[in-house]
């Protein structure tokens, strides 16, 4: 550490790599990993008992506040000035008041109007954007999918998300065997793709684009207008040992 705190608890645990500035403050068991860095007079508080961890190279902006038992994902980014009480995921850039993912680092984002393979936005292993027929007339107008034709998979389970606060994150994992095929039928939601190496954000906005999501392509869905509703079909019921929750050992199983 090259930079000279305000004060470090004797309870705190800091990588040798990562970078402290001036005037922080770390109370508490706060653990900070491998290349991370706290800006200048940023205060990170631990409860009693508690940990609190600040992950491998993640940023932590000049007067951010962070306090309880909160994990910061590794990569990821607060910005400066935010007050912040909850975990937050891998690689999401973090701000406002309240706080709210605003997007994710190293990724461009597109709409899904272009209906383009996702290879244009990042090369995302796999990750697709597909056009369904979009037949309109005068009484309206109609989508559908067919297997084999739009759907790249037999779905086995159909599941839909409403009524999310705009702040609020879903997904955040990824599965060993499941496809899943996203489809927003009213209002739009951002969504991220990563496959360990290269990684893009996709605005879902219309019923007549689906996002097919492979396996190991981890997925998130955030920043979801009011009265958005996303359905996913997914390739097989629920199995709990099909997520991978911990981005660390994704980042691990796919490159090795």
């Amino acid at each position: 550490m090259t930079d000279v705190p305000g004060w470090i608890d004797e309870a705190a645990l800091v990588d040798s790599t990562a970078s402290i500035g001036p005037g922080a403050v770390l109370h508490g068991e706060v653990v900070v990993e491998a290349g991370a860095r706290i800006g200048p007079l940023a205060v990170l508080s631990a409860p009693p008992g508690e940990r609190l961890v600040i992950g491998r190279e993640s940023v932590v902006g000049a007067r951010a506040v962070v306090e309880g038992r909160v994990t910061i994902g590794r990569y990821a980014r607060v910005e400066a000035g935010t007050v912040l009480l909850t975990d937050v995921p891998a690689r999401a850039i973090v701000g406002g008041t309240p706080p709210r993912i605003t997007g994710y680092v190293g990724t461009s984002t597109a709409s899904s109007g272009g209906a383009s393979a996702l290879g244009d936005m990042g090369a995302v292993q796999g990750a697709r954007l597909v056009a369904l027929p979009d037949i309109r007339d005068v009484r309206g107008a109609l989508s559908f999918a067919e297997v084999d034709a739009q759907l790249p998979f037999v779905p086995r389970r159909v599941f839909i998300q409403y009524d999310v606060p705009s702040r609020e994150a879903r997904g955040e994992h990824a599965h060993r065997e499941l496809h899943q095929f996203l489809l927003c039928v009213h209002g739009s939601v951002r969504t991220l793709v990563d496959d360990g190496r290269h990684r893009a954000e996709v605005v879902l906005d219309r019923p007549s684009v689906g996002l097919h999501v492979p396996p190991m392509v981890w997925g998130g869905q955030f920043d979801y207008e009011p009265d958005s509703v996303l359905v996913v079909l997914a390739s097989d019921r629920y199995d709990a040992a099909d997520y991978i929750r911990d981005y660390a050992e994704f980042e691990a199983l796919v490159t090795g």
